[in-house]
């Protein structure tokens, strides 16, 4: 998976590639991922806050924050730290909008992790996804 030349992004990079908002920086960080020899790997943690900062700063749709990511992802050097994870919590993202990002992704995480239940207080996560169960 990772080749011999690996570094990792930042998640302000991944915004500037998402979002296109400052063009010297996007050029700089087109420039950068130019060398196919390297990998970039984005760190889960990266994901979370550029999605955080998608929905409120930016006020992306769900459907357009997952259409971005997958098509960054797309690119051949540039690697999740945790596919198997995202693409199990891209669906339950969407088809639950009343779950935040993080909910559907810790779902996963645990479930991936064979760590269930998660145990949660949050009466509608445990209601939408069997993975979660609600402390009573």
């Amino acid at each position: 998976m990772f080749r011999y030349n690996t570094s990792s992004l930042d998640t302000n990079v991944i915004l500037r590639l998402l979002v296109e908002d400052n063009p010297a920086q996007v050029k700089k960080a087109l420039n950068l991922l130019s060398d196919e020899s390297h990998s970039f790997l984005v760190e889960d943690v990266a994901i979370m806050e550029a999605v955080h900062t998608l929905e409120t700063y930016y006020k992306k749709s769900r459907e357009e924050i997952v259409d971005l990511l997958e098509s960054l992802f797309s690119a051949p050097n540039i690697l999740y730290s945790s596919p198997e994870v995202f693409e199990k919590t891209y669906p339950l993202y969407l088809k639950y909008p009343m779950l935040s990002f993080n909910d559907c992704y810790l779902a996963v995480k645990s479930e991936a992790a064979s760590a269930e239940p998660l145990w949660t207080f949050d009466k509608l996560l445990a209601k939408k996804l069997p993975s979660a169960k609600e402390i009573i």
